[in-house]
């Protein structure tokens, strides 16, 4: 059963040779887990190009195989497929999403949680996390322009936090940041030390901490007015 709801890691992933895809056209093709799992994805596209058409998630069972969402969007650049113990449902990751747009509205994954769009994260979004951008050779051969760009990462699929149900799926943006998103909510998060112990913890939580820690440093930098005083009495 443990196999059922470790890591996973699709067929087709964001690493995948994106020119070979083109060429190819939109094909339908089955997301499935790394390790053995009931679970799979159906993916159909209704044209040869673009990203319409049709995903399904799907439970194999012994009679028929089980519907549990279905997505009126095709991805030709691929999912990666992930399970949520303490949600009892699939999560999927979209990659690579969008193409020839400006960064801001540039859309380069999306996290869903059963049939529930959880979250996704532009080109801007990703640049603001550290990661780097670079031209889409992609999008110009598809007519998009030579000004094309989209952000640089790899997916490194679905983790699971060591000895709880918790689990994140990660990004690397260089060989020296990687960047983990809450599997259940789709927020940046971390993974924290706690005694012996592991946990997941929001970094926005983490930001306004920061920010009042700073402020408090600041405050502690600047004299108080009873010091000034003090001191104005000390020279006269």
């Amino acid at each position: 059963m443990r196999s059922c709801i470790t890591a996973s890691l699709v067929l087709m992933v964001a690493m995948c040779d994106c020119a070979a895809a083109k060429s190819a056209g939109s094909q339908p093709y089955a997301a499935t887990f790394a390790e053995n799992s009931p679970f799979y994805a159906r993916c159909i596209p209704t044209k040869s190009s673009g990203n319409e058409g049709t995903t399904q998630d799907l439970r194999v069972r012994p009679e028929a195989n089980e519907v549990v969402a279905t997505f009126a969007w095709y991805n030709r650049n691929g999912l990666v497929m992930g399970w949520s113990p303490k949600a009892g449902k699939v999560a999927v990751m979209r990659v690579r999403q969008e193409e020839g747009l400006p960064p801001e509205k540039q859309i380069e994954f999306s996290f869903y949680l059963g049939e529930l769009l959880l979250r996704s994260y532009t080109t801007a979004d990703l640049m603001k996390l550290g990661a780097h951008v670079e031209r889409d050779a992609v999008a110009m051969e598809r007519g998009f322009g030579a000004s094309s760009r989209r952000a640089a990462y790899r997916v490194e699929g679905s983790n699971q936090v060591p000895g709880t149900n918790d689990y994140y799926f990660r990004v690397r943006l260089s060989d020296a940041q990687t960047v983990c998103f809450d599997i259940i909510t789709g927020r940046v998060c971390r993974v924290e030390k706690d005694g012996t112990a592991q946990r997941l913890v929001p970094v926005e939580n983490d930001k306004a901490a920061n920010e009042k820690t700073a402020e408090a440093a600041g405050a502690a930098g600047r004299p108080s007015a009873q010091h000034k005083e003090t001191e104005r009495e000390k020279e006269q």
